[in-house]
């Protein structure tokens, strides 16, 4: 092996050290920076970051609503109340984004610097909570829903775990099909017998001349 070949290698082995050594550096930089931004549990950094992640919202509205979901997650109700200011401040962001026509853009590069960060046990755990009170409000509006309305006409609405842990709303019935038509006959009956009445007691000259016409068919 002649000199410069063996000053040649050298060099390569030199610089090969010096990327391994770089590379390994950034690195540990790059691990020792997410840990030192990830969201720590009870923070609004924390409850900023929730609320970027269940973005993007159409509405200076949507976004204030999730971000009051995503502070009850972190802080709890009582919580919340109490950072009303810092909630307040936000909302007059999405607000005068909203009036001047930029609101999509702009709440989109904040959700993306958020985005960045969005990682870590109390994110994770944050997010959980979110998830959790949607499920559970759905849960009550799919059961005023069915005590209110579907029931009363022999269906239902039912949420059915599926394997993977998602709900799916299932459209039942409850009635048979005999139980079905009379129902749907005496609310017919009904419907016709309460326009007959308001029309015998309307004392107006068209409801009088409907009921002649009515008469002189029948």
């Amino acid at each position: 092996m002649t000199l410069e070949t063996a000053i040649a290698l050298l060099a390569v082995a030199v610089a090969v050290a010096v990327a391994v050594a770089v590379a390994v550096a950034l690195a540990v930089a790059f691990l020792a920076l997410r840990r030192f931004q990830v969201p720590k549990p009870g923070t609004r950094r924390l409850a900023i970051t929730v609320w970027a992640a269940f973005g993007p919202y159409d509405t200076a509205e949507d976004a204030e609503d999730g971000l009051r979901r995503a502070s009850r997650a972190v802080f709890g109700q009582e919580g919340t109340m109490e950072r009303e200011e810092w909630i307040q401040g936000h909302v007059k962001n999405f607000r005068d984004w909203q009036a001047a026509g930029r609101f999509r853009w702009a709440h989109k590069m904040m959700r993306s610097g958020l985005l960045l960060t969005a990682y870590g046990h109390a994110f994770e755990a944050a997010c959980k909570e979110v998830t959790g009170e949607a499920v559970a409000q759905g849960l009550e509006a799919m059961e005023r829903l069915n005590e209110d309305v579907l029931e009363k006409t022999g269906h239902k609405l039912e949420a059915i775990k599926q394997p993977d842990g998602a709900l799916q709303c299932v459209y039942k019935r409850i009635w048979s099909d005999e139980e079905i038509e009379r129902k749907e006959r005496e609310d017919s009956e009904g419907i016709i017998n309460a326009v007959g009445r308001n029309l015998l007691e309307d004392q107006s000259n068209e409801a009088k001349q409907l009921l002649r016409f009515l008469g002189a068919v029948s």
